[in-house]
């Protein structure tokens, strides 16, 4: 949907004329932006085309492709990194023309994962970078985890720590203060904000949004037998004066935020 004009737009399909056998599944990375330099609405996504012969599954090429608005067409991106982990997590990562992933960067030969990353697109430049994590200060790639969220305008990354005894975890909100001036969207400087917890251990830090006072509402996925955080999905209020979580009673697979719009309608078509 067109929020200027408040007009919804069916995309057109870059590979209109696949063989039988060869199937087309849409992944998880993709994301919506403004290009402020040429004034256009753009997604980025990755594909991934499985061919299957006699039923068996034989390849998985994954592509990675943008979309342009005023162009109406997709092209084909260049591969960010060839060996990356995303995490699963549904995040807000759009923050002023670029968004943000976070992921593990995995060893070429053992697939363990080196380092914990972000990953950004540039809608203006439409590039990839990969950026340092906030210091979180963990070794264990497997006990923790990443996501990408807004808190009050700013540029967050929430850490959960899943290496707590008792079947506890905490999470930890990194802020973004300083950008580099000569390249876009890259951080040089993160800060301590608070925490969260500690609460019953998940399996998967699902989605997050802060509300305008500042409070989280978290999404969490999965849970041990006997936690307070059940099964499948299951949201939470964190109310960050009184250090206090509330369950919702129900299971919102995302969260995201509204805007009017990405960009100054004054702008468009200018």
């Amino acid at each position: 949907m067109e929020l200027a004009t408040r007009e919804f737009k069916v995309l057109p399909r870059p590979r209109s004329n696949l063989p039988d056998h060869i199937k087309e599944f849409v992944g998880t990375f993709n994301s919506m932006g403004f290009d402020a330099k040429s004034n256009d609405l753009k997604i980025v996504r990755s594909v991934d085309l499985i061919t299957y012969l006699n039923d068996v599954e034989s390849g998985k090429p994954l592509i990675y492709e943008t979309y342009s608005l005023r162009a109406n067409s997709w092209k084909n991106l260049e591969e960010p990194h060839p060996h990356l982990y995303f995490y699963d997590s549904v995040s807000d990562g759009y923050f002023n023309g670029v968004h943000y992933w976070p992921a593990d960067e995995l060893d070429s030969g053992t697939f363990r994962a080196l380092r914990t990353v972000l990953l950004s697109f540039d809608y203006s430049s439409e590039s990839f970078r990969l950026l340092d994590a906030p210091p979180t200060g963990y070794e264990d790639k497997s006990k923790g985890e990443l996501c990408i969220a807004k808190y009050k305008e700013l540029l967050a990354v929430l850490f959960a720590d899943k290496s707590l005894a008792d079947n506890m975890c905490r999470i930890d909100i990194w802020v973004t203060t300083r950008f580099d001036e000569n390249n876009h969207g890259v951080p040089l400087s993160w800060e301590f904000v608070f925490s969260i917890g500690p609460m019953p251990k998940f399996h998967n830090l699902w989605s997050t949004a802060f509300l305008p006072d500042g409070d989280a509402l978290l999404t969490l996925q999965g849970g041990h037998e006997g936690d307070v955080i059940a099964s499948g999905h299951e949201t939470t209020v964190f109310n960050i004066n009184t250090l206090e979580y509330k369950r919702l009673g129900v299971g919102l697979a995302c969260c995201v935020r509204y805007v009017e719009s990405l960009f100054p309608l004054s702008t468009w078509g200018s």
